[in-house]
């Protein structure tokens, strides 16, 4: 007996533990189990979370290069005028007119030699039209507070008239 109690220090007459038992798998598993379904819904929502991201990406830069196509033809316009709050009439003068419509998407219709189409569908707002002597002003009202941007129309600055 001296021998044994030398060779196993720790044991003295109990049974010496060999393994887990099934409560402490069952615990184990369960806090893997919630680990693994908190991961897949971090995983889901940064996907989420990337998608609008790159569907905010993509609204920015379409409405950047639509601003840029009205800043254009606003500069060139011998007069502008509106049909209503969210259309625009440009005028330029080799007698062409240019319609801007703004509802869920940007539309630029022109008539005259070269009738063309032009859409930007994802801007993610609708935008109102104003005009004020040479000024064609942009507002979204989807910003707080409204954004404002404004146009000059440099044929209408010359003349000083918008007719």
């Amino acid at each position: 007996m001296n021998r044994l109690s030398q060779s196993n220090p720790g044991r003295t007459g109990s049974r010496r533990r060999r393994g887990f038992f099934l409560i402490e798998m069952l615990v184990i598993m369960g806090l893997l189990t919630v680990a693994g379904l908190l991961a897949a819904r971090l995983y889901y929502t940064t996907g989420q979370a990337l998608q609008r991201a790159e569907q905010r990406q993509t609204a920015q830069a379409q409405f950047d290069q639509a601003l840029a196509r009205l800043r254009a033809d606003v500069w060139q316009a011998a007069s502008v005028g509106l049909k209503d709050p969210h259309t625009l009439l440009i005028h330029e003068a080799q007698n062409q007119t240019i319609t801007w419509s703004s509802s869920a998407s940007l539309q630029r219709r022109t008539d005259g030699a070269h009738r063309q189409v032009d859409q930007w569908t994802q801007l993610g707002t609708t935008l109102e039209l104003d005009v004020r002597g040479p000024q064609v002003i942009v507002i979204d009202h989807s910003a707080d507070p409204p954004g404002r941007i404004v146009l000059l129309g440099q044929t209408m600055l010359l003349t000083g008239s918008n007719r």
